[in-house]
């Protein structure tokens, strides 16, 4: 891959990880020659509580 694209890739990871929101789990970005889809995933405090399960968000921290 083209050196400029990895850096512009890990530009927005940065991005993300500045502008993140505490409850984003992942985001996929898709494209191809047809378009672009970028999907978020969030998850609550509780809805994480109510499953028993400990999860960190894009951020790297753990959603309490």
């Amino acid at each position: 891959m083209h050196q400029d694209i990895v850096e512009k890739i890990k530009e927005l990871k940065e991005a993300i990880h500045y502008f993140g929101d505490a409850e984003c789990i992942t985001i996929n970005l898709f494209f191809n020659c047809e378009g672009l889809e970028i999907t978020i995933k969030e998850r609550t405090a509780d809805q994480l509580k109510s499953e028993g399960v400990s999860m960190r968000n894009v951020l790297g921290e753990f959603i309490k």
